[in-house]
C-alpha cells in the first residue's frame, strides 16, 4: 500500500525508507531471538536446580524428627532458593515480553509504521481507542488524511492541510482516552496503523500486551509464594515437640496406644494393626 501510495505521489523515499526500517527490524529481531534462546536455556537449568533445592529443604523443614534449629535452619535455605526462583521466573518473563514487543514492533514496521519503537501500555491504549465502535468516524477521518494523495484533505466537510488535520485528529484521539503528551508523538501513526492491522485481519498486538499481564499477575504471585514461607516457619515453631515428649500417657494404656499411634501417623511411619480374629490392616 505504502509503496502505491509513494508512486503516485512522485516520492519513494517514504517506501524505501520503510523498507530500510523493516530490513533493521527484522535484523534486529533476529539477533535478539540468538540471544533470548541462549538465556532461556541456560535459565532453564538454573530453574531446575533451584526446585531440586526446594524440595529438599522444604522436606528438611517440615521434617518433625529434626530439631527446631535445623529445621529453621532449612526454611532459611528454602527462602534464598525461592527468591532466587522468583528472580530468575521474572527475568524469564521479560525475556518473552521483549521477544514479543520486538516481534510486533517489526510486524508493524511492515504494515508502514515509521515511528519509535512502542511499548505494551501505547499498544494497549491503541487497541481500546481503536476497538471501540463510537471511534468509527474519526478512524475513517485518519484512514482519509493518511492516504490523501495531496497535501491538504477535506474532514468532516471543511478543507485544511494534512499537517492541521493530524493535529485536530491527534487532540480527538488523546481527549477521547484523557491522556496527554505522555503518549508520544507517534501515537496518532500508531493508532492508524493498529487500525489497518485490524481491517487487514493480521494481529493487532493483543498478545503483545497480554504478556505485559502476565508481569503484573507474576509480582502477585509473588506475595502468595512468601505467605507460604512465613507459614512454614510457623508451623516450626508450632508443632517442633521433641519426641521423646509427645507420650507422656501410662505405657499400655488406651492413651498410650493412641499417643503412639498418633506420633507415627506425624511422622509418616506406617502402623500394623491386628486385631483378635488374625485380620490385620495398614494404618497410614
Amino acid at each position: 500500500m505504502l509503496f502505491f501510495i509513494s508512486l503516485t505521489q512522485g516520492n519513494v523515499s517514504n517506501f524505501l525508507g520503510n523498507l530500510g526500517n523493516v530490513i533493521s527490524k527484522a535484523k534486529e529481531l533476529s539477533d535478539a531471538l540468538d540471544r533470548i534462546s541462549k538465556q532461556k536455556e541456560y535459565q532453564s537449568i538454573v530453574l531446575d536446580e533451584l526446585e531440586r533445592e526446594l524440595i529438599i529443604q522444604g522436606n528438611i523443614a517440615k521434617d518433625r524428627s529434626k530439631s527446631e534449629e535445623e529445621r529453621l535452619k532449612a526454611a532459611k535455605a528454602y527462602l534464598v532458593a525461592l527468591q532466587e526462583q522468583n528472580r530468575v521466573k521474572k527475568a524469564s518473563l521479560q525475556l518473552d515480553l521483549e521477544q514479543q514487543g520486538m516481534a510486533f514492533n517489526k510486524q508493524l514496521a511492515v504494515t508502514g509504521y515509521g515511528g519509535a519503537d512502542v511499548d505494551a501500555p501505547q499498544v494497549k491504549l491503541a487497541l481500546e481507542y481503536v476497538s471501540d465502535p463510537k471511534n468509527k468516524q474519526t478512524l475513517k477521518n485518519l484512514h482519509e488524511v493518511e492516504t490523501a494523495f495531496l497535501p491538504w484533505v477535506v474532514v468532516d466537510g471543511k478543507s485544511q492541510s494534512k499537517s492541521s488535520a493530524r493535529g485536530m485528529l491527534d487532540n480527538q484521539v488523546r481527549e477521547s482516552l484523557g491522556y496527554g503528551g505522555e503518549m508520544g508523538t507517534d501515537f496518532l501513526e500508531l493508532v492508524y496503523y493498529i487500525s489497518r492491522m485490524k481491517e487487514e485481519g493480521r494481529g493487532m498486538g493483543a498478545e503483545f500486551v497480554k504478556m505485559a499481564g502476565h508481569m503484573e499477575d507474576f509480582d502477585r504471585l509473588i506475595e502468595g509464594s512468601y505467605k507460604d514461607y512465613e507459614l512454614m516457619v510457623e508451623a516450626i515453631k508450632e508443632t517442633n515437640t521433641p519426641m521423646k515428649d509427645i507420650n507422656t500417657a501410662q505405657e499400655g494404656s488406651v492413651a498410650y496406644i493412641k499417643n503412639s499411634y498418633q506420633k507415627l501417623k506425624d511422622y509418616g511411619i506406617p502402623m500394623l494393626l491386628c486385631l483378635g480374629n488374625g485380620k490385620c490392616r495398614m494404618l497410614r
